[in-house]
């Protein structure tokens, strides 16, 4: 008889279990929702004024820092940070971008040219060679050779009007990126100046549980955040450093900011160099420019091989998180948000570990 307690509490305790299980679940999918729909319908809206917001709280933790060391009125130092900060963004958009815009113009353009001068005579050429020692495939290779130019040719006018277009959309949408911009810089300047007393009315609405929390979320975000741009920044300047180098030295012209560019891709786990670097190798070795063709190669490789080095020690380690958890989160962000989720979303998934690992919240073991 004395074995009927003990089952009955066994039986207890699995239906406890069970429940407790059932209530992580539902906690869980509870905040993927509340997630899923801040990020689609809420953050958009409110973009301009989150902006702000992150930017303030950047030029505040600059001003304490110097403050530590200099006595300057804090105001006025606030706000001639704001001033450094949008001026740095000016200076990178017009001149490095600029310079960057009309590359990547002048190449989308003239991409049906290029290829009808350089590729097309190499792919003929290739065909009456083949013809001259299988005379049999001539009719073959006549209709295959003709078929290739003629997609090929359609897909470069294809891409080169998609750019143009592409160009003229974004012309279209300067007036409602000026005005975004103007209510950014607006909200920036008045939380830059007003964030501890918003800071502290907010506290002021929360129970003690709650402001424990909004603390554990604040410090994990920024320090996440720091991580990863720390992380991808190590990458992008490795990246950077590797590519002038070796372009430079293989007489590439506008070497710099070609390396810029595609170390700014490669810090994109969806694109990485390969996107850029692959096509400029085949490009390169069917116009018979063989020796810079293989120059190219060696130095793709160089990269790929230190990125691969480089990149779990960098990134895992300063997030925490598995590379399997890292690429799901990559592709599930892109799907969900496109770009922007690319880096938001591994972000707030290394948030819920951290604040889970520190026992703030419960969701698994």
């Amino acid at each position: 008889m004395s074995h009927v307690p003990n089952k009955k509490a066994e039986i207890m305790m699995q239906v406890e279990k069970k429940k407790n299980f059932i209530i992580r679940s539902l906690y869980f999918t509870i905040i993927c929702v509340i997630i899923f729909l801040l990020s689609k319908y809420v953050i958009p809206i409110l973009a301009p004024f989150i902006s702000g917001l992150v930017i303030a709280i950047i030029a505040r933790n600059t001003v304490t820092w110097i403050l530590k060391k200099y006595r300057i009125n804090r105001t006025l130092l606030s706000i001639g940070t704001l001033i450094v900060m949008y001026a740095a963004v000016i200076f990178l958009v017009t001149v490095i971008g600029g310079r960057i815009f009309v590359l990547l113009k002048d190449f989308f353009i003239l991409l049906p040219e290029r290829y009808t001068r350089d590729i097309q005579p190499a792919i003929d050429t290739m065909g009456e060679n083949i013809t001259k020692r299988f005379p049999y495939l001539r009719d073959i290779i006549s209709v295959s050779a003709s078929g290739i130019n003629d997609s090929i040719i359609k897909f470069m006018e294809r891409a080169s009007s998609t750019f143009v277009n592409s160009i003229t959309n974004i012309a279209g949408t300067v007036t409602g990126l000026l005005v975004k911009m103007m209510f950014t810089i607006i909200s920036s300047v008045i939380f830059t100046l007003d964030l501890p007393t918003i800071e502290g009315w907010v506290k002021k609405q929360m129970d003690d549980r709650t402001l424990y929390v909004y603390n554990n979320v604040l410090f994990n975000a920024g320090n996440t955040i720091f991580k990863f741009l720390k992380a991808y920044a190590v990458i992008i300047s490795v990246t950077f450093a590797e590519l002038a180098l070796g372009l430079s030295i293989l007489g590439v012209r506008n070497s710099i900011l070609l390396a810029l560019v595609i170390a700014l891709l490669d810090a994109l786990p969806v694109i990485g160099t390969g996107t850029v670097m692959v096509p400029w190798i085949i490009y390169q070795m069917i116009t018979g420019k063989t020796s810079l063709a293989i120059g190219l190669l060696i130095l793709y490789v160089i990269i790929f091989v230190v990125r691969q080095f480089l990149e779990p020690t960098v990134v895992g380690d300063s997030i925490g998180l598995h590379p399997i958890v890292i690429l799901i989160c990559l592709f599930v962000g892109v799907r969900l948000f496109g770009l922007i989720g690319l880096f938001l979303f591994p972000i707030a998934i290394t948030i819920l570990k951290k604040l889970n690992d520190d026992k703030v919240i419960s969701i698994f073991k």
